[in-house]
């Protein structure tokens, strides 16, 4: 340990002379703290981009390119008890 020994001068209150440096900005809120360390990360701008823009797409997509549905009596059926075709086995001829 040390050899130290505290005087009453440490412990005596700071004067005008000794007081704490002033902030020079304004502190901020959580949120604008937030928004101002996402903007300053270039990754995660990108990231936000483009999550937008997939976000975009899915809501404004279906606008532009509609899917008729079939029916179920319009839908192509195929047997169910037939084994998948294979490259190594033809097809039985039809």
């Amino acid at each position: 340990m040390s050899a130290y020994t505290p005087r009453p001068e440490d412990f005596a209150p700071l004067g005008e002379q000794d007081a704490a440096p002033v902030l020079v900005r304004p502190s901020l809120s959580y949120w604008a703290d937030a928004r101002a360390r996402l903007l300053r990360n270039p990754r995660a701008v990108g990231s936000l981009a483009l999550l937008a823009l997939l976000g975009l797409f899915t809501t404004v997509g279906p606008l532009f390119w509609t899917v008729e549905l079939l029916r179920c009596s319009q839908q192509r059926r195929t047997p169910t008890r037939t084994p998948p075709a294979s490259a190594f086995r033809p097809l039985a001829p039809s």
